[in-house]
């Protein structure tokens, strides 16, 4: 007997309205390429944070379900049976509506129930066997809006005969001024004037163009423009510029506007709400206008036109570029994670700031709470979140971008790309272009610059797998640490200037963690130069070296042996605190931050030693970040700028202002580090923070003077400055008085 095949009965019309019930936003994103869809959140339980997954059945396949956050997964049947839906129902039978309410509705829309039942007469009532929700009209004629949902069936319905299209809303938004905004549906009218925002619809011609008289009552009532911001979906795009045209043929000024994507296809003004809540109207009028589908697209530019496009700039001035893909990359254990969560926390003092861990996520609170107690600040908007994302699904993707875009980050950063590309080859042009194009999706969507972290082969050359990723990058930066520990950042591409000079860190203990430092801010006990390199930084400190010294000069100056001159000339250019010009007679020049390492070392010379870094300065004066941040004013980040508690950012200069210790000036130092070269009213503050505050530095007296022009004389700057530093007089003052009496 052949065996006849099983009978699927669809589960899937009888499930769906609770799936979609459960959502906050009352709709499923779309089905990735195997037909699942998800993550959305789950219909057996409350939860934040979507983590569940089904996949409909069809007649020749049962479908399926997993539950991310509890591990529970199988079939439909056995969802239908955890949900309390019968499946012996027979699939011609119509599922059951799903039984929503206007408590649920309004929640679901941040919309005030009070509100809507005194002064739009919301009433919540069933229509024909179906939940919906009945209001009056102007007409005398209710209108009723079905709270189900399905294929096929009503959205809208007029509660008795005469019913016809008419201005909705139209006295309320009167009253509340300009501008005025035409909208889809009576929901968008209900939130947008809960809001203060004058907006109205078309009742019973949802999509519609208005007709002539309806545009005469609009400028009989003194409506001068008006603002069209119609649905995402193909109706509202299509609707959206017939409006327009209505409008502008009866006399009124009028202009289509487009709803940000990470409403979704089908996203309208009602959904901005539920993103927006009180600022709807800031959102509204932020708004960019909605491209015209009939006209032409100019891309053609003249060289003199190149003016009017966006002028790219920097997050972090030569590091991280705004707006656009950057790569960090390095062996495993390199230090790649800790210099992006040092990034990470900087920028977060002044924006918000994704961190996408594709691993090991609960190991970041230990060294968030290491880099807090490092520099005194908080986590400012620093946000996290703990599992990859697959690059390659959409719907993860739309997830994604769906809790991220609600809070504007300047700075999204992806730890590691291999985790966001599980089951990829890497090596693949083609899957790593998926990859790139995707990134550049959420960077479009969001605004913010991209650092992605990848890992290199054994080679340590370069970033693993296909080059395509490097050639997608605006600044590509390499992670190495040496056998002592030094981490370096090297710049390996810069598409838009030149390459930053390297840079040098290293861990210390802290809390129950490690911080990144710095080693130009250690001191001269802590870090790993001994007084032989101090003595070849001095002497290049020498005001008769200040364009530089040859190797010969070096050694006749120190008197040290040659090869004592060459391997601590190697390891202070390693340490990048002196550069090297190129040829035969090279000449070696102490730059930024060397001098800072010199003058770190001078300040805690007479100081008790330690295992720790010893802060210079007390307080908030040396700023403690460790990169220079530039948000501006008029960049989209700027809206949301999260202030830390001990510094306040004004974003239209570039000084962080300490509420005790006056300003201090960061981003016109030189690199690489804030802070690395000190003039003298930096000095000045410094010791203010040693001893209490006076109106100047002290004033030498005779006996400084004596000593001064003994050393002058000797050419021993060092022991000046030294003297100085000791005795708290000013360095520059105090030779340029030695000088004219000597």
């Amino acid at each position: 007997m052949t065996a006849q095949p099983r009978e699927w009965r669809p589960l899937w019309p009888m499930i769906e309205p609770r799936i979609i019930q459960a959502q906050p936003n009352g709709r499923l994103p779309r089905a990735n390429a195997d037909g699942w869809i998800g993550p959305i959140r789950s219909p057996l339980r409350k939860e934040d944070k979507p983590s569940f997954s089904i996949l409909p059945d069809s007649d020749s396949q049962p479908g399926g379900f997993e539950d991310h956050g509890t591990g529970e997964k199988g079939p439909l049947s056995k969802l239908a049976q955890l949900m309390n839906i019968d499946p012996r129902v027979s699939a011609t039978t119509p599922a059951a509506p799903a039984a929503l309410t206007l408590e649920a509705f309004c929640d679901q829309r941040k919309l005030d129930q009070a509100g809507l039942v005194t002064r739009w007469n919301v009433q919540e009532t069933q229509w024909k066997g179906r939940p919906a929700l009945r209001y009056s009209t102007t007409l005398g004629i209710d209108r009723i809006k079905y709270l189900d949902k399905g294929k096929g069936l009503d959205k809208y319905i007029w509660a008795g005969t005469g019913g016809s299209r008419h201005w909705y809303g139209l006295k309320g938004a009167l009253a509340l001024g300009v501008p005025l905004y035409l909208v889809n549906g009576e929901p968008s009218v209900w939130a947008c004037q809960q809001q203060g925002v004058a907006a109205i619809c078309l009742c019973g011609g949802e999509g519609a163009a208005p007709t002539g008289e309806l545009v005469a009552e609009l400028r009989a009532a003194g409506v001068a423009e008006v603002r069209v911001v119609y649905d995402r979906d193909d109706k509202g795009r299509a609707g959206a510029p017939k409006a327009v045209a209505a409008l502008q043929e009866g006399g009124i000024v009028a202009a289509a506007y487009d709803l940000p994507a990470h409403l979704g296809e089908t996203g309208d003004v009602d959904d901005l709400h539920r993103w927006e809540g009180v600022n709807l109207g800031t959102a509204l009028a932020a708004l960019p206008k909605l491209a015209d589908p009939g006209a032409p697209v100019r891309k053609l530019l003249h060289a003199s036109e190149l003016s009017t496009l966006p002028k790219p700039r920097d997050l972090i001035p030569g590091v991280l570029s705004a707006n656009k893909l950057n790569l960090i990359f390095g062996l495993p254990g390199a230090g790649k994670s800790q210099i992006n969560l040092d990034i990470a926390l900087s920028v977060a003092q002044f924006a918000n700031v994704i961190y996408l861990a594709g691993e090991d996520a609960e190991d970041y609170q230990a060294r968030v709470e290491a880099w807090q107690e490092q520099h005194n600040l908080d986590a400012g908007g620093l946000h996290f979140w703990p599992e990859p994302v697959n690059l390659l699904n959409p719907a993860a993707v739309d997830a994604f971008l769906a809790e991220v875009n609600p809070l504007q980050p300047a700075l999204i950063i992806f730890d590691t790309l291999a985790n966001c590309l599980v089951g990829a080859d890497e090596n693949s042009t083609k899957e790593m272009g998926q990859a790139i194009d995707t990134l550049n999706f959420i960077r479009r969507q969001t605004t913010a610059a991209i650092l992605v972290c990848h890992h290199t082969g054994w080679s340590d050359t370069h970033e693993r797998g296909s080059s395509a990723l490097r050639g997608a990058v605006r600044v590509a930066m390499k992670v190495a640490q040496s056998d002592d520990g030094l981490i370096s950042l090297t710049c390996e591409k810069s598409n838009n200037a030149a390459a930053f000079e390297p840079r040098h860190f290293r861990l210390i203990p802290k809390a129950n963690s490690v911080a990144l430092v710095p080693s130009s801010k250690l001191t001269g006990r802590d870090a790993p130069l001994k007084q032989k390199h101090y003595d070849l930084l001095e002497a290049l400190n020498l005001p008769i070296f200040k364009d530089g010294a040859s190797f010969t000069q070096l050694v006749e100056h120190t008197s040290f042996p040659k090869s004592t001159v060459n391997h601590a000339l190697s390891k202070l250019l390693d340490r990048g605190y002196v550069a090297c010009g190129e040829g035969r007679n090279k000449i070696y020049e102490l730059n930024a931050s060397g001098r800072h390492e010199l003058q770190a070392y001078m300040f805690n010379a007479e100081g008790p030693s330690s295992t720790q870094v010893q802060p210079q300065f007390k307080g908030n004066l040396e700023l403690a970040l460790n990169w220079t941040v530039s948000i501006l004013e008029n960049d989209e980040a700027s809206s949301t700028q999260v202030q830390p508690s001990s510094t306040k950012f004004n974003p239209s200069s570039t000084q962080v202002q300490d509420p005790d210790l006056g300003t201090s000036e960061f981003s016109s130092m030189s690199p690489p580090y804030k802070g690395d070269v000190l003039n003298s009213e930096q000095v000045e503050h410094a010791l203010e923070q040693i001893e209490p505050p006076g109106e100047s530095l002290p004033q030498h007296g005779a006996a400084d003077m004596e000593y001064v022009r003994t050393r002058l004389a000797l050419e021993d700057y060092k022991a000046i400055y030294r003297h100085c530093v000791i005795n708290k007089l000013d360095y520059d003052a105090v030779l340029e008085t030695a000088r004219g009496v000597s």
